[in-house]
């Protein structure tokens, strides 16, 4: 069978465009809406064929070249009608590009006519000519009439390029180029449009297509996958798109458009022009459907004009009709089509609204009504009544109108009364209500936070749901600096049927996962920015409204190229156990874990619709500068809590990022080479613990997952990036990877003070940049907490050797400081350093290091082994610069030879601190004891060392030097 989606093909909007067409596409994907028709076999070794690959395989010359084939089985429906494109979809699931080249998609014919026999032209199996094409079925033809370079009746046959007599020549065949940076998901679609047509025609067979590689140096090994692959999305994918005619009439142009006529003016022209021939009706709301319409315009000889009047318009009046269209067979317009315009106020300096429709067929504003004042006609409304305009009133007056009408509608407005505007300027930071008891934009206009009555039209009252002010594919409906109340309650954010689906949204089951609100419109200024907040935002958030993504959401709010946001006292997540491709990295049946990939219950749905109550990620950003989350509970999602790339002056306050099925705060950004950060990017009381684990709905982490498995579980990480880094009472921990990876921060600062760092898989903490600076922290490097965990599934303990803090100075000057701070761990290391890509350390390269305790222990992958305490492999001629002193070091820990020891300074104590315990489990308490040596003997307090100071409180905000010295770790005892 074939995924149907109907879809409307793009309309340039010019006056030469006369017709439009509606398209339909049919895809065909192995294993998606039951489709079970391709077949994919590889070639190599003169006419070895084999299937046991789940992916794609380019190298090799002459006999030994690989040829990928792939073949789609089509159907009468595929083949009806004008193919006007088709195209072959493959996607990146991973492997290695050695040497670049395109990979052509050539496709196979047959020259011999030896196809006639077979009806499919393929058979698979495994071995020397086992299987096969039509080409080499036959072995008993002498000489064989098989796999020519150019003469398919010549004898020579195995002696060179085996396949390329049966194929479509490279200059009329596409291709694409995989390079080895592209990450994981990366599309590339090819044009096959001439060989589907040449199929439909009867002129080429259905024997499909042979991917192989044009330079001969070529190697790229499991780059791409093939029909087998274990993830339905990522096979190959075939798409048709047809020409149809079930396509609604267009409006290709109308006036008024957004007019503001002159005060005098009785009666407004309306007029429109359609693509087709059509009947058009016009009505005074957007709900009215074609058939219930009550104002018809009248149409030309050939129905593609359409004209009509209004009468007796009001001086200082807005005007706002909606007109529907239907074709000769039934095809009616869905969004109704708006006339927008205004009558000039002679009493004032007119009316220079510039709102409203822009003859495109479908209501462009991007603001809402904000007239103020409700209609009080007392009559029959016969054109003036509710104000039903969707766009941007600029009225900065209330609505007075206090005529009233004097008879049944007659399609003649008889409203005698007149709107009492005061100026010109837009209406600037209004506020709209969401709750659960509002209405739709249409019945409310959100300004007050009122529940909806029931009845009418632009009621001030609330709405009911963040789609009627942000809708999904839509132009936002308020302005940047606006500010959204949204009440405590759950808002189900998505695809929703009977609801937010295709009857009242451009929203489609065929690809629910878009249907979310458009990006946020930027502030005007970081004094005005736009907000969106839960209810209880300015009294200390003790309750918040529950955002809950659902059928594959990509993001709950998208903040690409938002500027001047807040987002306050919200909680975002979803409602299913389950993140995406879970244990893939083990889905080939040869591996010896693959029984975790078939078990596991914790694989999100992706193939098909319904795909359930899930979502990708909380929030998405690029090139966003200036925002606030606050107070946000962000958690269960599939992949991210947040990705945000590209940004700047960022600041999280109270935010907790909880159990993503994949990262926390991921910064790389997929497709783009622009998502370097800048600016100061403060996260103060933010908490990024059990990322990389699924999170049930009652909250708790299972089915935690690392890299090799095919996870990820970053708590944060970035890629290439600058900036300013504060990090200030933060919890990382329990991520299924690194806790903080900022070894991609090229000449950047950062700052972590008063934090925690406790069981992260991988590193604790990795910092690169010109200058670090740590105090006052925790760093427990116990990476392999998840050994033996219930919650855990497969994790890659001590991931990259688990050292505790990984330092990577990327400047020749950078310099690095950690004071007052725990550090442990079982990793093979307590602090690694490098240069960062850099040839070796410098003498300008340096690390300051007072007043920690330290604590060895025995490493995790070598039992008999000791974690060292420093460690670096880029300081061959011994430059780099370490002062270390007024530290308590002991344990388990050994010294490698020219790095620093135990003393390094005059004033070390080498001996164990002595702690509080328990030192196991998910929370160590690392508390020294009144007897130990390490209390009050630290440097003093305030000081400066090396372009650094001291902290003068301890992690918990107590003074230090108060009882006669300054404790030597995060903790001073009081």
């Amino acid at each position: 069978m074939q995924i149907k989606t109907m879809i409307m093909s793009g309309i340039l909007l010019s006056l030469g465009i006369q017709s439009a067409t509606a398209e339909q596409i049919l895809s065909y994907q192995q294993g998606v809406e039951g489709y079970q028709g391709t077949l994919s076999v590889l070639f190599n070794y003169g006419r070895h064929q084999t299937t046991q690959y789940d992916t794609h395989y380019e190298r090799w010359t002459g006999t030994h070249r690989n040829y990928n084939i792939e073949r789609f089985t089509l159907d009468d429906a595929s083949l009806a009608g004008e193919i006007t494109q088709a195209t072959l979809t493959f996607y990146r699931v991973g492997g290695w590009v050695y040497h670049e080249s395109d990979i052509i998609v050539r496709q196979i014919l047959d020259p011999d006519n030896l196809g006639s026999g077979y009806p499919t032209g393929w058979k698979q199996g495994d071995g020397f000519r086992s299987g096969a094409n039509l080409e080499s079925r036959d072995d008993t033809t002498s000489p064989d009439t098989k796999w020519r370079l150019s003469d398919p009746d010549g004898p020579d046959d195995l002696n060179v390029d085996y396949f390329q007599g049966v194929l479509r020549s490279i200059a009329q065949s596409p291709s694409f180029r995989p390079v080895q940076s592209d990450p994981v998901g990366t599309v590339y679609t090819v044009d096959v449009t001439a060989d589907i047509q040449c199929i439909q025609q009867g002129l080429c067979p259905n024997q499909g297509w042979a991917l192989t590689h044009v330079d001969d140096d070529a190697n790229l090994q499991h780059v791409t996958a093939n029909s087998r692959y274990a993830e339905a999305m990522y096979r190959p994918k075939l798409t048709i798109t047809l020409a149809d005619d079930h396509m609604e009439p267009l409006v290709l142009r109308s006036l008024p458009n957004g007019a503001s006529l002159a005060a005098a003016s009785a009666t407004a022209n309306l007029s429109l022009t359609t693509n087709e021939p059509a009947i058009c009706r016009y009505d005074l709301s957007p709900r009215v459907e074609f058939n219930e319409m009550r104002y018809i315009l009248n149409a030309s000889a050939d129905r593609l004009d359409h004209f009509g009047l209004w009468n007796n318009l009001a001086k200082g009046s807005q005007y706002s009709l909606y007109s529907r269209c239907q074709d000769s067979v039934g095809n009616t317009t869905r969004t109704p089509h708006v006339f927008h315009f205004s009558v000039s106020n002679t009493d004032t300096d007119g009316d220079t609204s510039s709102g409203g429709d822009t003859g495109t067929g479908a209501d462009t504003d991007t603001g809402a009504d904000t007239d103020t004042g409700a209609d009080t006609d007392t009559g029959t409304d016969t054109g003036t009544g509710a104000d039903t305009d969707t766009g941007a009133d600029t009225d900065t007056g209330a609505d007075t109108d206090t005529g009233t009408d004097t008879g049944t509608d007659t399609g003649t407005d008889t409203d005698t009364g007149a709107d009492t505007d005061t100026g010109s300027n837009p209406l600037e930071n209004q506020t709209y209500y969401i709750r659960t008891d509002g209405g739709t934009h249409d019945e409310c206009n959100g300004l007050s936070n009122q529940a909806y009555s029931g009845t009418g039209l632009n009621q001030n009252c609330a709405v009911s749901h963040p789609f009627e002010l942000l809708p999904p594919y839509k132009e936002p409906r308020i302005k940047g600096g606006d500010t959204l109340i949204i009440a405590d309650g759950d808002y189900r954010i998505g695809y929703t049927k009977d609801l937010y689906d295709e009857n009242n949204t451009a929203c489609s089951s065929f690809y629910p996962y878009g249907c979310s609100m458009p990006a946020l419109p930027s502030g005007p200024s970081a004094e005005k920015p736009t907000r969106i907040l839960g209810e209880n935002w300015a009294t200390g958030c003790s309750t918040r409204p529950k955002l809950v993504g659902v059928e594959r959401l990509y993001q709950i709010f998208n903040l690409k190229d938002a500027d001047n946001v807040e987002l306050q006292c919200l909680e975002m997540t979803d409602n299913e156990a389950c993140t995406a491709f879970h244990m893939h990295g083990f889905s080939n049946p040869s591996n010896p874990n693959h029984n975790l990939y078939l078990d596991t219950p914790y694989r999100c749905n992706r193939d098909s619709y319904p795909f359930g109550d899930w979502a990708e990620k909380a929030i998405f950003a690029h090139n966003s500068d200036n925002v606030l989350l606050k107070n946000l509970d962000i958690h269960g999602f599939s992949s991210r809590g947040i990705t945000a790339g590209g940004i700047s002056n960022w600041t999280l306050e109270n935010v907790d990022i909880i159990a993503n099925g994949s990262a926390g705060f991921d910064s790389d950004v997929a497709g783009t080479d622009d998502d370097s950060n800048s600016g100061d990017l403060i996260f103060n009381r933010v908490a990024i613990k059990w990322n990389g684990c699924v999170e049930t709905l009652d909250r708790q982490p299972v089915g935690c997952w690392g890299q090799s498995a095919g996870g990820y579980g970053d708590g944060l990480a970035t890629n290439d990036t600058s900036g300013n880094w504060i990090f200030d009472q933060v919890d990382i921990s329990h991520n299924t990877s690194d806790g903080i990876d900022l070894l991609y921060n090229i000449d950047g600062t950062i700052k972590i003070t008063n934090s925690r760092f406790e069981g992260n898989a991988g590193n604790q903490v990795k910092l690169s940049g010109s200058r670090a600076e740590i105090s006052n922290s925790l760093l427990i490097g116990n990476c392999a907490y998840f050994k033996d965990q219930p919650v855990t599934a497969h994790v890659n303990h001590c991931r990259a050797q688990g050292a505790a803090l990984s330092l990577s100075y990327s400047q020749d000057d950078s310099k690095m400081a950690v004071f007052n701070s725990y550090i442990t761990g079982n990793g093979d290391g307590l602090i690694g350093i490098g240069s960062r890509g850099r040839p070796a350390l410098t003498s300008d390269n340096s690390l300051t290091f007072y007043n920690n305790l330290v604590k060895g222990d025995v490493e995790f992958h070598t039992p008999t082994d000791r974690t060292f305490f420093v460690y670096t492999e880029s300081d061959s001629n011994q430059v780099m610069n370490y002062h270390f002193d007024y530290n308590q070091i002991g344990g388990l820990i050994k010294f490698p030879v020219n790095h620093p020891d135990c003393p390094s300074g005059a004033n070390d104590i080498c001996l164990a601190p002595q702690i509080s315990g328990p030192e196991s489990g998910a929370h160590f308490n690392v508390q020294p004891l009144s007897s130990n040596q390490g209390v009050n003997s630290g440097y003093l307090a305030g000081s400066e060392i090396n372009g650094f100071t001291l902290p003068i409180v301890d992690i918990e905000g107590y003074q230090r030097n108060l009882d006669g010295g300054n404790d030597i770790g995060p903790y001073e005892l009081h």
